[in-house]
Order: C-alpha cells, then structure tokens, then sequence
C-alpha cells in the first residue's frame, strides 16, 4: 500500500529545484513519550520551477515529513522498527537504509518526479502555481506490544480537485515488524469480516455526516488498511475504494467484542490494550 514514486531518468537533473528549501531535524514532536519511546522528525518543505525560472510569483509546493522512532527500551529491536517506519514512509525498497538515507533519497526521487510532471503539465498550459503535494508519515498511536505508523499522502495537479490517501502500518514491537491482516486475525476470517463490514458501513457515516453512497456494494471487503481504536478495528478506504470523492474517506468500525473470535492469540492483548487509556 505505500505510496511509490517512478526512477526518473538523468536529464531531470538539469530542472531547477530552487528556493525556500527548509530541511531540519526536530526531537520534540506532539508524540507522547516514555523510558519506552523517543521520536524524532525529519521535515522539508520547498517550493520548485520546473521552469529554471525562479521569478515566477509562485512554483509548484512539495513538503515531506517523517517521524520515526530514535530510542526503544530494546535496543535490538530498534533497527527492526526503524526499517518499518521507512517501509511506511517510502517503501520497502528503502528499507535497509537509515531513517536519514532513506528521508534524504526518497526526497530526491519524489521531487524529480514531481518536477517532471510540472515540466509536461507546463506545455499543455495550466496554472502549475496549485499543484502541490505533501506526504507526512507520523506515530499514530503506541501500546505495550504495538505501534501503528500512518501515512497520508495529498496532492493536487489539475483537475476539479485534489486527492488524499491514508495509509496505516501496524507494527509489532515485540519484533519491530508491519504484521498484515493475514497475521493478525486467524485464518479463514475473510468472510466473517465481509459479513461485519457490509453490516457496519450501513450505519457509517460519511465526511459530511451523511449515509456512505457505495459504489459497488461489493467492494466492501477487508482491504488491509486499518487501525486500532478505542471501541474497534477501524478499517479505512481511501477516496473512490468504497465511496465517491465527495464522501471522502470512510471508516468503518469493527467492535472487539465483535470480531474477539477471530483474533490471533498473538495479538488478543490488544483488545483490552486499546479498550483502556492508550497513554503509556
């Protein structure tokens, strides 16, 4: 599910990336820390011309931001866990490098190919002062045997509107390790899940407070992409999944007491680790 960018070709090196580029590291981030945890977040934001012309009134926006974890009270685990939270931000093919490799060249291949965009959008004459587009992978949430990574991507490059995506990773912190769907509820539960999300999407409400206008009702399947929340696994499908785009994103809710059954044992702490205060 993690957002991937196209290897652009050399050529794209001689496009200007000018200006207000800010890179900087920040070690206080709005992350609840322990003895357990400490975070640290990369975060750049620059404006780009395609055009090598910098007095242009306004380029093409691009802000990255990463948070990932710096300190882990298991220091083997930590390299493990780090590699997870690249994997949530760039990829899995970025995934042996360190959390500032992996910022510094996926920033690289992100900003070619945004420019080279902006370069062929530029010929057929829009407006490429709106486009923009902003990827922030940050700590969704912490227990004592997990944390879940999220990922939203927004961009906008003509069109009627602009996209968003939200992507979540759940890790084990016993191994520092994204566990699937497939791992963290028992086999053979596919269709018992179907069966809960095609009931629950039926009380679901939209972003503007209205009933989810599905598309196709059998789209509503478990999709991988969820949650823990206080009540329930949240599953969420991005914009066109399950629903138009003026519904936004839909989440729909499996309560634990619900799905309990169908939980792996490995991973049945999570129910009463969730149904309680999450501070650590």
């Amino acid at each position: 599910m993690a957002f991937r960018m196209r290897k652009i070709g050399i050529t794209l090196l001689l496009l200007a990336v000018i200006l207000g580029a800010c890179k900087k590291t920040d070690k206080h981030i709005d992350i609840p820390e322990s003895p357990r945890w400490s975070f640290e977040q990369l975060k750049i934001e620059k404006e780009l011309f395609p055009t090598q012309d910098s007095t242009t009134d306004k380029g093409m926006d691009l802000a990255l931001e990463f948070n990932y974890p710096s300190h882990f009270q298991n220091d083997s685990i930590l390299p493990a866990l780090q590699a997870s939270f690249v994997t949530a931000f760039a990829g899995e093919e970025y995934k042996n490098k360190t959390p500032q490799q992996a910022f510094e060249d996926y920033e690289k291949a992100v900003e070619d190919d945004f420019m080279k965009m902006g370069s062929y959008a530029i010929g057929d004459g829009p407006d490429i002062s709106t486009y923009f587009k902003n990827i922030a992978t940050t700590v969704h949430d912490t227990t004592d045997i997990t944390v879940t990574a999220r990922t939203e991507v927004t961009d906008y490059t003509g069109g009627a509107h602009g996209s968003r995506n939200v992507f979540y990773y759940n890790i084990d912190t016993r191994t520092g390790k994204i566990f699937s769907e497939k791992e963290f509820f028992k086999a053979n539960s596919h269709g018992k899940l179907t069966e809960l999300l095609e009931e629950k999407v039926k009380t679901t409400k939209n972003q503007n407070g209205d009933d989810v206008t599905l598309l196709e009702p059998e789209q509503v399947v478990p999709n991988g992409n969820f949650y823990f929340g206080d009540k329930g696994v949240v599953y969420v499908y991005n914009q066109y999944e399950i629903a138009p785009y003026s519904d936004g994103l839909i989440e729909i809710t499996l309560p634990y007491d619900e799905i309990k059954t169908l939980i792996n044992p490995l991973f049945e702490l999570i129910i009463e680790l969730n149904s309680d205060s999450k501070t650590e």
